[in-house]
């Protein structure tokens, strides 16, 4: 019997996961996604209904609030579901790299030696990822994105486009980094910091 993948999130980044593990999963069959707010051609139905599917199905939870995305997977967890990563055949990750579950690397991404990647966590296309980081669960980062090597990402925290992370940079958990952004000091958790050098958001 051929293995089923459904995947949890029917916006761009469902559709971008989609074409990844469709490539990269030919002998898994695509049931089609799981979504409260969206419908239409593929939507098979609710985020709820993933009990319907945890025996005989793998997941990808594709959604992008890093949030949202940690519960969905939390939940999955607790009913021992599994989970497929969605890495992009011209992606490039190093041996040694320990890679989590449901983890999403784009086209022309690179991830270098001793780095550790938690569960949930995107990688956009064309990032960089230098040796001995750590990104944290859920963790995203956009298109374009450079850091360092040493880098700890926190859990949950958002990396804008094109931003720039310097070696041994700490990003504190659910914290956001804008893009274009030049990041030279430790950022703290649940701050925006945006910029040249990037510095907090003071409202």
């Amino acid at each position: 019997m051929r293995s089923k993948i459904i995947i949890i999130g029917a916006g761009e980044n469902g559709m971008i996961a989609r074409n990844i593990l469709i490539q990269c999963y030919k002998e898994y069959d695509f049931i089609g996604f799981l979504d409260d707010k969206l419908s239409g051609e593929g939507v098979v139905g609710k985020i709820i209904d993933c009990n319907k599917y945890i025996k005989n199905c793998y997941f990808f939870v594709s959604v992008g609030n890093n949030f949202k995305r940690s519960e969905i997977i939390n939940f999955i967890k607790t009913q021992d579901g599994k989970f497929l990563n969605a890495i992009h055949s011209k992606a490039f990750i190093e041996e040694g790299v320990n890679l989590g579950v449901n983890i999403m690397v784009g086209a022309n991404s690179y991830i270098n030696i001793n780095t550790s990647i938690e569960d949930g966590v995107f990688v956009n296309n064309g990032c960089i990822v230098e040796h001995d980081s750590q990104l944290g669960f859920c963790t995203h980062l956009a298109p374009g994105v450079i850091g360092g090597g040493g880098v700890q990402y926190g859990n949950r925290s958002f990396i804008g486009l094109g931003a720039v992370i310097n070696d041994h940079i700490i990003i504190g958990e659910d914290s956001v980094v804008g893009s274009g952004s030049v990041v030279i000091c430790d950022v703290l958790k649940n701050l925006t910091v945006v910029g040249v050098p990037a510095k907090p958001i003071i409202n």
